[in-house]
């Protein structure tokens, strides 16, 4: 009788062992799956924010997870608008949208590099208008603001997809011709540059008609460095102001 007393009660003992088992990893697995499921992809996706690496939480859940995975969406949302944005005014000109002088130079300084790996040419136009001061002087800023955000789009029609047109400051642009073959096409460059100029445009309701004087320096004829290149490229400016409007040396 005593035996199976104590048989009955060992298996009733297994029997609350096994439910008690069974319950603990029920609740470990809702545990796991509400609360340290969404916990890993927060600090998973923190990770890649901190790296630069903008991604998002889906955390399906309307608990308070889901909230804070919501807040941490539109933090890194924000986050990346934010670099966006730092992103383009370091490298874009405000005012026409083009690269200015710091991305311009990089682009030189990736062509050297290439340009030396393959022993390739490639030419730096800098480009400067004549008359420009005169045109902020009779008309105002605005219309002159115009006017440069007119000039940098028409030279980056007249050109090819792979020519860089980046605006230096001022009245002062610079064109990057990568894989230049020869003279000729070097001239004929500075000729569309030219013309693309002289087209009369429209401004507060007077039809002007700009030029533009533009320096030439070809890598590695004229130097083999942005500054060297730079430097010739903007004596030869100079030189071609002071021959004559409208010219390119």
């Amino acid at each position: 009788m005593r035996h199976e007393l104590r048989t009955q009660l060992m298996i009733q003992a297994l029997i609350v062992v096994a439910i008690v088992l069974f319950l603990s990893g029920a609740i470990y697995a809702v545990f796991r799956f509400n609360v340290l499921s969404p916990v890993r992809k927060l600090i998973a996706a923190s990770r890649h924010v901190a790296r630069g690496e903008y991604v998002t939480v889906d955390v399906k859940s309307s608990d308070e997870f889901a909230l804070l995975a919501g807040a941490f969406n539109a933090m890194a949302a924000e986050v990346k608008e934010e670099q966006a944005k730092l992103h383009r005014q370091a490298n874009f000109d405000t005012l026409t949208g083009l690269p200015n002088r710091m991305m311009a130079f990089d682009r030189i300084t990736q062509e050297i590099l290439r340009a030396q790996r393959t022993r390739g040419r490639f030419a730096v136009y800098f480009i400067d208008l004549d008359n420009f001061k005169h045109v902020n002087d009779s008309l105002g800023h605005a219309a002159g603001d115009e006017l440069l955000i007119a000039i940098g789009r028409r030279l980056q029609a007249a050109l090819r997809a792979s020519d860089t047109v980046a605006r230096l400051g001022g009245d002062e642009f610079l064109v990057l011709a990568p894989e230049i073959t020869d003279e000729l096409q070097v001239q004929g460059i500075a000729d569309r540059l030219l013309q693309a100029v002289a087209e009369p445009i429209e401004l507060s309701g007077r039809r002007l008609v700009m030029h533009c004087s533009v320096g030439i320096a070809l890598f590695p004829d004229s130097g083999d460095s942005v500054e060297s290149l730079m430097v010739n490229a903007d004596e030869a400016m100079y030189q071609a102001k002071s021959a004559q409007h409208g010219t390119a040396i």
